[in-house]
């Protein structure tokens, strides 16, 4: 079985790592950086919604009836939507209502997979800095090829962060 994070949880593991790549940043002020939650067939942005990691990350969730739900939802909100004209005004915002309503349960209760992991990608390269950051101790060197060939840094895991502590996630 494979492990999962919950939504807190894929929350709280983002707000650590957001701590961790701040403490980076004032250790090396020259990185031109951001974060990203990658897998070997996707990624997504650090500050992606429930809704955009779906759409565009899909593999990152868990395939379990919530995210069937929530990607049932999304398809019905879009028809409801395409459809719309056809409606009554008042008729048409209350289904919408209720289709939010409903998508917004659905996302609260997804299963992300925790081996997802928290990456830096550069938005201008300084291969003298890329080397330094592959052996800095905020980095999981685990994870980070250490090698010149390589400009990949990896902070951690979703898990990893989940683990810790953080004042955001209380």
């Amino acid at each position: 079985m494979q492990s999962v994070a919950t939504h807190d949880q894929l929350r709280c593991a983002i707000a650590v790592a957001k701590q961790r790549f701040d403490m980076m940043r004032k250790k090396h002020p020259n990185v031109k950086a951001y974060l990203v939650l990658s897998m070997l067939d996707g990624q997504a942005s650090i500050d992606a919604s429930p809704v955009e990691l779906l759409s565009e990350f899909p593999s990152m969730v868990v395939d379990d009836e919530g995210k069937a739900a929530a990607l049932s939802v999304m398809t019905h909100l879009k028809r409801l939507h395409a459809a719309s004209d056809g409606l009554g005004k008042e008729q048409a915002a209350e289904q919408k209502a209720e289709c939010k309503r409903r998508l917004d349960c659905a996302l609260t209760n997804l299963h992300y997979k925790d081996k997802c992991q928290i990456e830096i990608r550069f938005s201008e390269l300084d291969y003298e800095l890329i080397w330094k950051l592959q052996t800095d101790e905020l980095v999981d060197r685990n994870l980070t090829p250490q090698t010149k060939a390589s400009i990949r840094i990896v902070l951690g895991t979703v898990a990893s962060f989940a683990a810790m502590r953080s004042e955001q996630c209380l």
